[in-house]
């Protein structure tokens, strides 16, 4: 709890805490709430800097709490100013949590196993860090345009190194385990190919059109096309962080 305290330092302290020492603690994030706790860490982008904020630390500690509040806060979120200055430590702390959770797997999803939750959040987490991971190469690559503010150091080779890195990880270990799962033989339960279909769909979220080949269209069309006939899509409103039509009544 004392890494929540950080907020400048609890993207890298947090996964490093999942990523190495005790197993349990990477287990634990099987649970749909410990989910929400990290991903508010990770994704919540925190106090916004504005442009004509110069003001630099004169003083240690920093008694007024609205100053140091203001002293920790970021041009673009703290997410991608831990991109801009460490994406390395970010990348591979993503991936050795990704691989721990594959080495966990049982062969097959079930509800009672805590590989199963585990490995899909696993990957559902890398997917968005590798979305983050492309907008700020993205921004940062377009001829006769300039840098966003707060990624204006950011090394451009490091990003793309953490970009192939991660993406392999997905395409070598996590896509044959799922397409695995889904095997007739092995899985019976409708709902769950739904699941698994649904995060096959997920990992391609980030695909650009010059990436598309004939892997990733047909594991898109196969999937697209199993939801479509076995999947009965709903009209309500659906909140995905509190996995209920209702965000005021969390799991």
């Amino acid at each position: 709890l004392q890494f929540f305290t950080v907020p400048y330092l609890r993207i890298p302290l947090i996964l490093d805490f999942f990523a190495n020492g005790d197993p349990g603690r990477l287990v634990a994030l099987k649970t749909k709430s410990l989910q929400l706790i990290v991903d508010a860490a990770m994704f919540e982008p925190g106090m916004w800097k504005p442009s004509d904020f110069f003001e630099q630390v004169t003083e240690i500690p920093i008694v007024s709490e609205d100053k140091l509040q203001a002293m920790l806060s970021t041009p673009l979120g703290t997410l991608f100013n831990e991109i801009a200055k460490s994406p390395d430590v970010l990348v591979s702390c993503v991936i050795k949590m990704l691989e721990r959770a594959v080495d966990m797997d049982v062969g097959k999803y079930t509800e009672k196993s805590s590989s199963g939750p585990l490995i899909l959040y696993t990957s559902r987490l890398a997917v968005r860090i590798e979305g983050f991971l492309k907008f700020a190469l993205r921004k940062c690559n377009t001829p006769g345009q300039p840098r966003p503010r707060g990624l204006e150091f950011m090394e451009n080779t490091k990003v793309e190194k953490a970009v192939k890195d991660l993406r392999r990880t997905l395409d070598d270990k996590v896509i044959p385990m799922l397409e695995y799962w889904i095997d007739p033989v092995r899985c019976k339960s409708v709902d769950m190919s739904n699941l698994v279909h649904a995060h096959l769909i997920y990992l391609f979220k980030n695909y650009t059109y010059e990436e598309f080949d004939y892997r990733s269209v047909s594991v898109l069309l196969s999937s697209q096309v199993f939801l479509s006939i076995n999947h009965r899509f709903s009209s309500k409103a659906y909140d995905d962080l509190a996995d209920s039509s209702d965000p005021s009544k969390p799991p």
